[in-house]
């Protein structure tokens, strides 16, 4: 009778470690491309108000 539910519990992890397993596949898929258009957007921007800043400095110091 212990044997049949260790093989159970057995059955059961080996369930949920490959729903696990299947479903990480599935988030990594969407998660590069998502960190990837994130970090473009944050640098571009991050460029785009360094040359404001930059423009902004050039006019004070002709005015």
């Amino acid at each position: 009778m212990k044997a049949i539910e260790e093989q159970e519990v057995q059955s059961r992890v080996d369930k949920a470690a490959t729903l696990i397993n299947d479903s990480s596949k599935t988030i990594y898929t969407f998660l590069g491309p998502i960190a990837t258009a994130v970090t473009a957007f944050y640098f571009s921007g991050l460029g785009s108000s360094s040359k404001t800043n930059d423009e902004n400095s050039e006019n004070e110091k002709n005015e």
